[in-house]
């Protein structure tokens, strides 16, 4: 979760998928209120989670599905 000004203002969430033989891809779900579009706290989001994954887990792919109206992503 990531707060801003005491706020909440997005969130980030990676989860490995359920196969056995695919877990060591995370499947990445984020979102960010609008409000704070445009001051880079997704990327921030985006790589922090990264670095975090690197270095405690397993995971070696991540997955991040975005829908085609979401010309920002």
């Amino acid at each position: 979760v990531l707060f801003v000004d005491d706020s909440i203002c997005g969130y980030i969430i990676a989860r490995p998928k359920d196969d056995i033989r695919s877990s060591h891809i995370a499947k990445i779900s984020m979102a960010l209120d609008p409000n704070y579009f445009g001051r880079g706290l997704g990327s921030e989001m985006l790589d922090f989670l990264i670095k975090y994954l690197r270095k405690w887990t397993f995971i070696k792919q991540i997955q991040l599905t975005v829908l085609t109206n979401n010309e920002r992503a």
